[in-house]
């Protein structure tokens, strides 16, 4: 592919001489200057963007999608970034593409050679090089300097520790998202590294199965879902009388109230359903699609039926328990 212009009709052209590529992969444009159009103006570049932007140091612009049916990595202009997020993301995809086995970019243990301050708030691949006394990460960490990415020979992978010191005098910490099952999910997955002293993880409702509940220090912390239907229900069931108990009043589940089912429901499956629904001068009606990445549904419920597990078909007429939202 040649270069482009920072210009959407130099873009458009070099993208479509590639419509019968395997893969394409951009560096530069993905960042947020004025001419930075690959991220920032996706839609008008007829791109499909799976996701912009990553939490991660270096390499935060990354963004990924399709044009048409052909997959795009686009890489920031960064060298330092470019080659991070090529080595992290990169490197992965093009072995699934040639048929190996789905792996992340092979990672090993080092002792380090010195001590190395807290990190940030992103995970950190930090610029080091390996010696007969262990690693030693650089000190300047800019990604600027090419220096000290030519002097390079290793990545110290650092998590984002930061985000949970810096509530060590907090009340409560409240996350949202990665409490679930996908391999960047650590919170739930992870809590020993984290430092956290977990009192549950895991519970059997729908939806909000993947929430867990425990303490960094003596914080108490608990980590919402991070599907936006997941986590309303949980904050609705689970936080919000934590906080009523923290204000000092007294100890009480989210009230619940009774409502006639205005219309037939199928009979519930084996976990406690929070089915989203709406109350009208008939009863509550439970919305017949309950996929918790329907978001406008949520939008529609005022209530919540509670469904008991394995709880039978209930016909019309049929008082049912329920939370207003």
């Amino acid at each position: 592919m040649p270069i482009a212009r920072d210009t959407l009709p130099a873009l458009q052209a070099v993208l479509g001489a590639a419509a019968d590529a395997d893969l394409i992969l951009t560096i530069g444009g993905a960042s947020v200057g004025d001419h930075d159009l690959l991220g920032t103006q996706a839609d008008a570049l007829g791109l499909s963007r799976n996701f912009y932007k990553v939490s991660m140091r270096p390499g935060k612009p990354l963004m990924a999608g399709r044009t048409g049916e052909v997959p795009l990595i686009g890489l920031p202009g960064n060298p330092v970034s470019a080659l991070v997020c090529g080595t992290v993301f990169v490197a992965p995809v093009i072995r699934r593409m040639l048929g190996l086995p789905k792996k992340r970019t092979p990672r090993a243990q080092a002792i380090l050679a010195e001590d190395i301050p807290a990190n940030g708030p992103r995970e950190h691949y930090a610029r080091a090089t390996l010696g007969p006394d262990g690693v030693r990460v650089f000190n300047r960490q800019d990604s600027s300097l090419l220096t000290v990415l030519s002097a390079a020979d290793a990545l110290v992978v650092r998590p984002p520790h930061a985000v949970l010191g810096a509530a060590a005098d907090a009340d409560l910490i409240l996350t949202i998202g990665g409490a679930s099952v996908g391999d960047h999910d650590l919170l739930g997955t992870q809590a020993d590294a984290l430092g956290l002293s977990r009192n549950f993880y895991k519970v059997s409702m729908r939806p909000g199965k993947p929430l867990m509940a425990g303490r960094t220090g003596e914080v108490p912390l608990i980590g919402l879902p991070g599907n936006p239907v997941s986590a309303l229900v949980c904050g609705t069931v689970f936080v919000a009388p934590v906080i009523r108990r923290m204000l000092g009043l007294p100890k009480k589940r989210t009230p619940r109230a009774q409502a006639i089912l205005a219309e037939d429901i199928p009979a519930n499956g084996p976990r406690e359903h929070y089915a989203r629904a709406t109350l009208g001068p008939d009863g509550v009606r439970v919305f017949n699609r309950q996929d918790s990445s329907l978001l406008t549904v949520l939008s529609a419920a005022d209530a919540l039926v509670v469904r008991p597990p394995h709880a039978p078909a209930a016909a019309a007429g049929t008082p049912v328990e329920m939370i207003r939202l």
